[in-house]
C-alpha cells in the first residue's frame, strides 16, 4: 500500500513537471497576430524549413530544387570561384561572432513584416512603423543582436553610424538606434525565440520638428510596447489579423493546405489618415497634396475597397493560391469594372493543341473607357474634358468614322489570349529574334464587325504611307494588315468571321485563322490533350470573369530552351581557361527533363460576388516517389 502511495505521488509529481514544461514550451503567439488594427499591410511565411521539407517529400520539384546536395554544390562552387572573397566574408563574420551556417536560422521558422501608420494628435505629422520579425531561436536571436552591435562598435568612428541607447520597454531590454539628422528610429528586441526589429519614420512638413513632434522616441516606444505586450497578453482591442480574417468573403477565398506565404493589406487606414488630415483647416499637413490624392482614390473607387488577401498553400502535390479584393456591391468608380458579364470556363474547341497557355476574360472596353473618361474629367475638370473632346474624340472620328466608345464596345466582352512555344532552334547559338521567342495571339469575339471594318479601312489607308513596313493582307476570309517583308518580324491584325485577331510571332497568325475557320479535331485540339483532361479532374472551374489553363510541363521546357539559348550565347566567347567554371555552373542547373518532370498542368479562374473579387488557381506538381 505504501509503495502504491509512493508510486502515485511520483506519478503526480511527474505529471505536474511535464504539464509545467509543456505550458512553458507553448509557442509564443505569431507576431502576425499581434499587429495593431491600424496596420496597412503584412506579409508572413510561417515556416520555411517545414515548407521546404514538405516540397521535398511530396514533389519532384522539391527534391530537385531544394536538395541538400544542390545547396552544398552551390556553396562549394562559390568557394571555389572566389576563395579570397569567401575567406574575407567568413573572417568578417567571425569578428562579430557569427558563422555562415547561422544565417539559416533566420529563415528557418516564421518570418514576417507589417507596416502601420497613424496621424499625430496635431494632424500635421504621421508616424509610420514597420515591424520585421524572424524566429531563429532564443540563442541565435541574441547572437545576431550581439553581432550587429559589435559591427556598430567597430565602425563607431563613422559619422553616419547611428547612436545606440539601451531602453527597457514592457519588461524587455530594447536597443534603440537613431541619428540626429534623420527622423528615423530603429528598435531591436528579442522575445523568446524571435528577433524583432521595428523601424519608424516620422513624416512632417517641417524637417526641424521631425523629432520634437513626437517628443523624442516616446510615441515610437509606446507603439513597440503595445506590440510586445500583445505577444504575452494578446492584442489590445481588435488586431489586424482578426479584422482581416473576419472580412466577409475572405475566409472562403483562401485555399486549404500548408501555408507557404500569406499577404494582407487594407486600404481603409490610408483613407482614414487622408480624411482625418483633411478634416483640419487648409494649413494642415500637405493639404493640397492629400486633397488631390483623395480625389484620385475616390475616382478609382478605392474608398469603397477594403482588405486584400493573398495566400499560397501546398496541399499534397498541389500548390493552391487564393486572392481576394474586398469591394462590396454596389461598386463605384473603376471598381465597377469588376461587374463584367459572366462567361463559362473552359478552353474552346478551336484552340490548337500546340498552345501552351490559354486564357480568356470578360471585359467591356467601351464601359472601361467611359469610366476612365469620367474619372479624368472629375480630376482634371473642364480643361481635361476639352482635351478629350478635341484631341481624342475628334481625331478618332476622323480616322474611323465613329466615336471611341462605339469602337471599343464593338470589340465585345470576351478576349482570348493564346501563347505558343518558341520556334527558334534550341541548339542554335545565333541571334534570336523577338518574334521567335515570344509567340502569342489575342482574339476578340466582336459584337459589331461593321464598326471595325471602318476602323480597318482607316488603318489600311495609314499603312499605305508606311513605306512597306506595314502592308494590307487578305487570308482565309480575313482582311487586315501584316508587318511587311522588309521588317524581320512576323505579326498581323486581321478582321473577319466575327473576330479581330492580333497575332505576334513567327507562324502564329495563319494557324490561328485556320483554327477559327476549321476547328481542329481529336489530338489536334487542346481540349483533348491528356494534360488538360488531368487539369479538369483537379480543378473545379466556375463561371466568372477570367479563366486560364497552362500546360506547365511544356511551358517550363520552353523556358529552359530559351534560357539555354541565351546562356550558350553568353558563354560562347569565354576563353578555355574559364571553361571548367562554366561546366561546374551547368552542373548546378536542373536538366530539361528534371525541370519538366517537376511540373504538371496549372490554371485558375476569377469571379465576382457581393463581397468583391476572388481569384483561385492551382498547379499540380508530380511526385515520382
Amino acid at each position: 500500500m505504501k509503495t502504491l502511495r509512493i508510486n502515485t505521488l511520483a506519478t503526480a509529481l511527474t505529471l505536474v513537471v511535464v504539464m509545467t514544461t509543456m505550458a512553458r514550451a507553448e509557442p509564443m503567439r505569431s507576431s502576425f497576430e499581434c499587429l495593431p488594427a491600424n496596420t496597412v499591410m503584412a506579409v508572413r511565411v510561417p515556416s520555411m524549413d517545414e515548407t521546404g521539407e514538405l516540397f521535398r517529400t511530396n514533389t519532384n520539384f522539391g527534391r530537385v530544387m531544394f536538395s541538400q546536395d544542390r545547396w552544398d554544390a552551390l556553396i562549394e562552387f562559390i568557394q571555389h570561384e572566389e576563395p579570397d572573397d569567401w575567406a574575407e566574408f567568413e573572417e568578417a563574420l567571425g569578428k562579430v561572432g557569427l558563422e555562415f551556417e547561422d544565417f539559416h536560422s533566420l529563415l528557418a521558422g516564421e518570418v514576417g513584416y507589417g507596416l502601420t501608420g497613424e496621424l499625430g494628435e496635431d494632424k500635421q505629422s504621421a508616424l509610420i512603423c514597420g515591424f520585421l520579425w524572424t524566429t531563429p531561436g532564443a540563442e541565435k536571436a541574441e547572437k545576431f543582436v550581439a553581432a550587429m552591435m559589435q559591427a556598430l562598435e567597430d565602425n563607431a568612428d563613422d559619422s553616419d553610424m547611428p547612436t545606440r541607447t539601451d531602453l527597457e520597454i514592457a519588461g524587455h531590454d530594447v536597443i534603440h538606434l537613431a541619428t540626429d539628422d534623420e527622423p528615423i528610429d530603429i528598435f531591436l528586441v528579442t522575445m523568446g525565440d524571435r528577433l524583432v526589429m521595428m523601424h519608424t519614420v516620422n513624416l512632417t512638413d517641417d524637417e526641424d520638428d521631425a523629432r520634437d513632434v513626437w517628443a523624442g522616441t516616446d510615441r515610437s516606444a509606446a507603439t513597440l510596447a503595445r506590440f510586445i505586450v500583445a505577444h504575452e497578453d494578446g492584442p489590445e482591442g481588435e488586431s489586424f489579423a482578426s479584422r482581416i480574417l473576419a472580412t466577409p468573403g475572405m475566409a472562403a477565398a483562401m485555399p486549404e493546405g500548408h501555408t507557404v506565404l500569406e499577404f494582407y493589406a487594407d486600404v481603409r487606414p490610408v483613407m482614414q489618415m487622408l480624411n482625418n488630415g483633411l478634416a483640419q483647416d487648409e494649413d494642415s499637413y500637405d493639404y493640397e497634396e492629400q486633397l488631390q490624392m483623395l480625389q484620385v482614390f475616390k475616382a478609382l473607387g478605392l474608398d469603397n475597397m477594403g482588405t486584400i488577401g493573398l495566400k499560397i498553400t501546398l496541399d499534397g502535390q498541389i500548390t493552391r493560391s487564393g486572392f481576394f479584393i474586398e469591394a462590396p456591391a454596389p461598386r463605384q468608380g473603376l471598381m465597377k469594372l469588376m461587374d463584367q458579364p459572366v462567361v463559362q470556363p473552359g478552353v474552346p474547341a478551336w484552340v490548337p493543341a500546340d498552345v501552351v497557355d490559354y486564357g480568356h476574360m470578360s471585359f467591356d472596353a467601351g464601359e472601361a473607357w467611359q469610366l476612365a473618361r469620367q474619372m479624368i474629367i472629375d480630376i482634371g475638370g473642364e480643361q481635361a474634358q476639352n482635351f478629350l473632346d478635341q484631341m481624342v474624340e475628334m481625331n478618332v472620328m476622323a480616322f474611323a468614322q465613329s466615336d471611341l466608345t462605339t469602337i471599343l464596345t464593338a470589340m465585345g466582352n470576351r478576349v482570348h489570349v493564346l501563347t505558343y512555344p518558341p520556334t527558334a532552334d534550341p541548339t542554335g547559338i545565333g541571334e534570336i529574334r523577338p518574334d521567335q521567342q515570344n509567340r502569342m495571339a489575342v482574339i476578340w469575339k466582336l459584337s459589331d464587325e461593321t464598326v471595325w471594318q471602318q476602323v480597318m479601312l482607316g488603318a489600311t489607308g495609314a499603312a499605305m504611307m508606311s513605306n512597306g513596313m506595314v502592308v494590307p493582307a487578305e487570308e482565309q476570309g480575313f482582311t487586315g494588315l501584316r508587318i511587311g517583308p522588309m521588317v524581320e518580324m512576323d505579326g498581323a491584325l486581321m478582321l473577319g468571321k466575327g473576330y479581330l485577331v492580333l497575332g505576334f510571332g513567327e507562324n502564329v497568325t495563319t494557324p490561328v485563322l485556320s483554327a477559327l475557320t476549321n476547328p481542329p479535331a481529336d489530338e489536334g485540339a487542346l481540349v483533348n490533350s491528356e494534360a488538360y483532361q488531368q487539369f479538369n479532374t483537379l480543378f473545379d472551374a466556375k463561371p466568372g470573369v477570367t479563366y486560364q489553363y497552362t500546360d506547365t510541363r511544356r511551358y517550363m521546357g520552353m523556358l529552359y530552351d530559351v534560357f539555354k539559348m541565351g546562356f550558350d550565347q553568353g558563354v560562347a566567347g569565354v576563353p578555355d581557361s574559364e571553361r571548367e567554371s562554366i561546366d561546374r555552373l551547368r552542373e548546378l542547373m536542373p536538366t530539361r527533363k528534371e525541370l519538366m518532370d517537376s511540373f504538371g498542368p496549372a490554371g485558375g479562374h476569377s469571379y465576382v460576388n457581393e463581397h468583391g473579387m476572388v481569384a483561385e488557381s492551382i498547379m499540380y506538381m508530380p511526385n515520382d516517389q
